[in-house]
């Protein structure tokens, strides 16, 4: 992208252009008539940051609706062709993260509308256009379904596309890519992948790196449908629907209460846009006073309670001599409220505002609207959910009210704190009976005389399975604090699989680090893999993860350092004196073939879960397992798609390092060679290369068994020899096949998980937080590079050595 265009504070490697195309529209705003013409319009936005509320605010100065009408934004393909409606801010991440320019259709239409459309919407031309057909008065095939049906449908619809997830890209070659710039120039420029060498250290590990073989891979749509086939399917939804035995409209008078056995029905409101009149029913009092606090904010006026008891609620418009108010009671017989009198909107004489204060708006109202937003998006701050309310009602609110709000919707959706520490055992029972042979222990600490949670720890089978048959023998570890009322740490103990791709093996939660519990971590590994040959262990300068590795391991692994932790340390500690650990490639073992010298493959993985980290521990847990099965599925679709003998992304990483290489040459066999050249600073340098052994005196090739340069520029002078049959079997194609041929099997719902009676009652442990908000970033160290220095997309962190 050209960088003039790029706009000031946007970095134009992660920018990305946005595209809106919009169809003319018509919206009354004050009682006029209001005609919108249809146009595109475009920008850049930084594609790290960027949601859904950021693009509604984005459009705003272009075009402007009706306070009844709502933009939705539809997904569209090369032929302009509306796939399906942009729903989340991580699918909206997704799609401009791995393209340059990101095409979308915008519909404005009533609350409602647009929520599920047709999957061949055409944007091109007005009269023709099918999604200008959906915002047409009275002909849209949303708007003449019920809502349950409109939920039903688009469930079905989201739900299809999650499970296909992707398609294929036409040329699934690892060196072009439909999502991006050319492979080359990509590696180059982000990966630090220039000719033959990398200069910062190690190559790029990733957490989600499938998107190279795919045109897009969450959010991405399956082969379109008819449209007439959604209607029917939607009408035969509806037909076979349970008719209700008495008419939801009927509204008895005050004193029959019940009818049967069964109360009186209650009077069916728009949740967001409710109209309230006399003899309408509620379900309870509460129901009814907060149908009324919406109704007094979409209507623009305040109220100010007159009397309420059990059995009556009386009130009036808040605004000085205004007439306007509302009387209803409780009917005999139940918990029905219903209205027996309320005045007329135009029986207001009072002078309303563009944004209301927030009186109307209370901890309980927030809290029902931010249910349906934190399920969509369990990541969203108190912050921005402040600001999407306040910019949906018009009108202020308080942020400690918001975060009050928020608070409640959480514990109503996830459960209370000591609940979620108790359904650990029902998670571990659920996972020991869906994936047998997964190891799960949960460790508890008397206090008191009570058992209170103490750590615990998670390795599924299909995990170790995959990692003993397919991937290197190779384990980083680290553990990151967790940011929500439980903050202890979150360990994990993470592969790399022959793509150098992220491979989740095991994690588990604990309240410090120190001996003790890394100690009890580490030998929970041990059990589960063994002491495979060539086993290594790299970790970061956790406090105990040193005594914890070789009190589990002892000489059966190799126990390397970050060496970007391993500096940080030396200016603080060492200085002069030798460190025992391993850190130099030179004294890697080559057995284990990764040639790491930074950890950045446990930085992957904490960067994979940042945004679940202040879920409640049991929701954290299985949140992790779910991502991680979902992570095995799409990769083996990937391995079923993959052909040949080395993996693509090794033999392009060979093809990068076999460019612009100049050497002398001096043969001494058909298969062995001197090697040499000079350096830009004019020193002279010499390697001995035998191919038949698979040596090269630089070293690098034992260690990681990818050929080094100097061994592919002898590969090009001997004939009839390929590349890629001098490279490891871990890099073949075989082996990632191997890895993740084994299947996490799917699980029910919390509510389902198998009751488990332990013999006692397991509380949390004791709170130990400091006063003030808690932190949602760690504090860097110092001399921590920052976020533009040298960090690639995937979370790794390179170093200059």
């Amino acid at each position: 992208m050209d960088t003039a265009e790029v706009p000031e504070g946007i970095d134009p490697k992660i920018s990305c252009r946005i595209e809106i195309i919009v169809n003319s529209y018509l919206s009354i705003i004050d009682g006029k008539k209001m005609y919108n013409k249809g146009r595109t319009v475009s920008w850049v936005v930084d594609s790290e940051e960027y949601a859904i509320i950021d693009l509604e605010k984005d459009i705003a100065p272009y075009f402007t609706w009706a306070s009844n009408q709502k933009a939705n934004f539809w997904v569209v393909d090369s032929k302009l062709n509306a796939t399906c409606r942009l729903a989340t801010d991580g699918q909206l991440l997704d799609m401009i993260r791995g393209s340059q320019v990101v095409k979308l259709f915008m519909v404005v239409g009533a609350f409602g509308e647009g929520n599920v459309g047709s999957a061949t919407l055409n944007v091109v031309g007005e009269g023709t256009s099918a999604a200008a057909n959906e915002v047409g008065e009275g002909t849209s095939t949303a708007t003449n379904i019920a809502e349950e049906g409109r939920k039903a449908a688009a469930n079905v619809f989201e739900e299809k596309i999650k499970v296909e997830g992707f398609t294929w890209a036409e040329v699934p070659e690892y060196g072009e890519t439909t999502a991006g710039p050319a492979m080359a120039e990509e590696e180059e420029k982000e990966h630090f992948m220039t000719f033959g060498c990398d200069p910062h250290g190690d190559e790029p590990a990733g957490a989600n790196e499938e998107w190279r073989y795919f045109r897009k891979v969450d959010g991405a749509v399956h082969d379109a449908r008819p449209a007439e086939n959604s209607k029917i399917q939607m009408q035969k939804r509806k037909r076979t629907r349970p008719t209700q035995e008495f008419d939801p409209e009927c509204v008895p008078d005050d004193e029959t209460g019940m009818v049967g056995d069964y109360f009186a029905p209650h009077t069916t409101h728009d949740p967001e846009n409710p109209i309230i009149k006399e003899k309408d029913t509620f379900e309870d009092k509460e129901e009814f006073i907060q149908t009324m606090r919406t109704y007094a904010i979409k209507n623009n006026f305040e109220t100010m309670v007159e009397h309420s008891d059990t059995q009556r609620y009386m009130a009036r418009c808040a605004g000085e001599n205004c007439e306007w108010k509302v009387y209803a009671k409780k009917l005999h017989g139940g918990n029905t409220f219903m209205v027996l009198e309320i005045s007329s909107l135009d029986d207001h004489t009072c002078s309303g505002s563009a944004t209301l204060k927030g009186h109307q708006a209370s901890t309980s109202w927030i809290s029902r609207r931010a249910k349906d937003i934190i399920k969509e998006d369990p990541t969203l701050s108190a912050k921005k959910l402040q600001k999407r309310l306040e910019k949906q009602y018009h009108i202020e609110m308080s942020y400690f009210k918001v975060w009050a709000g928020k608070k409640s919707a959480m514990n109503e959706l996830h459960g209370n704190w000591e609940e979620s520490f108790s359904m650990l055992w029902r998670f571990k029972a659920a996972l020991a009976e869906t994936c047998p042979g997964s190891i799960v222990e949960i460790d508890c600490k008397k206090i008191n005389g009570r058992m209170h949670f103490s750590r615990m720890f998670v390795c599924i089978r299909a995990c170790v399975d995959g990692f003993l048959a397919g991937c290197r023998p190779y384990l980083g570890v680290d553990s990151t604090h967790l940011t929500g009322k439980y903050n202890g740490q979150l360990a994990a103990a993470t592969a790399i699989d022959g793509h150098n791709w992220m491979y989740p093996v095991a994690y588990g939660i604990f309240r410090k680090e120190n001996n003790s519990n890394w100690a009890w971590f580490m030998s929970n590994p041990r059990k589960a893999i063994g002491t495979p040959p060539g086993l290594t262990i790299h970790t970061d300068a956790c406090k105990g993860l040193a005594y914890g590795v070789k009190k589990a391991f002892g000489a059966d692994a190799e126990h390397r350092e970050c060496f970007r932790h391993l500096m940080a340390n030396f200016r603080k500690n060492f200085k002069d004196m030798h460190h025992k650990l391993i850190w130099s490639r030179s004294k890697f073992s080559k057995e284990c073939k990764v040639d790491y010298v930074n950890n950045n493959i446990s930085e992957c993985f904490n960067n994979w879960i940042k945004d679940y980290k202040d879920l409640p521990v049991d929701f954290l847990m299985d949140k992790i397992r779910e991502m991680i099965q979902e992570k095995m599925y799409t990769r083996k679709e990937i391995a079923k798609r993959l052909e040949g003998i080395i993996l693509p992304s090794v033999l392009h990483e060979l093809n990068m390092k076999s460019r612009a290489l100049h050497y002398d040459i001096q043969k001494s066999g058909h298969m062995s060679a001197e090697i040499s050249g000079t350096t830009k600073e004019g020193k002279t340098w010499r390697y001995a290369v035998n191919l038949e052994k698979r040596e090269c005196g630089c070293g690098q090739w034992e260690v990681s068994e990818k050929s080094c340069p100097h061994a592919i520029y002898l590969l090009g002078k001997v004939r009839n020899l390929q590349t890629e049959d001098f490279v490891h079997d871990y890099y073949s194609v075989e082996r990632f096949k191997m890895a993740y041929q084994f299947e996490i099997a799917p699980m029910n719902g919390r509510s389902e998980w198998p009751k488990v009676d332990v013999g006692f009652e397991m509380i949390p442990p004791p709170l130990q937080r400091a006063a003030g908000r808690p932190r949602k970033q760690r504090i860097k160290a110092s001399g921590e590079p920052e976020k533009d220095d040298h960090i690639n997309a995937k979370g790794a962190i390179s170093l200059d050595i």
